[in-house]
């Protein structure tokens, strides 16, 4: 009896280590890698231009319903992002640009959950004068955002010149 469960116990074990193998994202190419890395940057630049949307309609609309929905959202997208970021194996010299992607996917979470508090408070009652001060809470925190971005890019291109990628050129 003992034998049997042990042998179940070892065969359930392999099991799970052979479906988490398969399960992490094996690339053929350097550029897929980047590829694959950016993506998660530019799927933010789109949520964050879904949260400016709602913050514009609220303020014409004074309607903020949207507003918690869209930093959900992105706390949720990030969440997301790190758990499968870090089951990729590092491959062709990816290590310090995929940890910069889990950086900025740990700030833009950090941004949502507690740099912007004051949007939370907003209400079709607000004043001009605090839907204005979480605009500027908003602003004030969201400029280490072209910090991050910036050291992405750098990383990125250490990435490419490790590589012999050329970049497209960005505007």
């Amino acid at each position: 009896m003992r034998k049997i469960v042990r042998f179940t116990a070892l065969l359930c074990l392999l099991v799970l280590c052979t479906v988490d193998a398969f399960s992490q994202k094996q690339f053929d190419t350097p550029l897929a890698m980047n590829d694959y890395l950016v993506s998660h940057v530019d799927s933010l630049f789109i949520l964050g231009t879904d949260m400016g949307n709602a913050l514009g309609t609220g303020v014409k609309k004074k309607d903020f319903s949207g507003l918690a929905a869209t930093k959900t959202a992105i706390v949720r997208y990030g969440a997301a992002k790190q758990a499968e970021i870090r089951k990729v194996k590092d491959q062709f010299g990816s290590e310090d640009f995929r940890k910069g992607i889990l950086d900025f996917l740990e700030f833009e979470m950090d941004l949502m959950k507690t740099k912007t508090t004051l949007m939370d408070k907003l209400h079709s009652q607000s004043t001009d004068a605090e839907i204005q001060a979480a605009i500027d809470q908003m602003i004030a925190e969201s400029k280490r955002e072209e910090e991050y971005l910036r050291k992405i890019g750098l990383l990125q291109e250490q990435f490419a010149k490790k590589n012999g990628i050329t970049l497209a050129a960005t505007e």
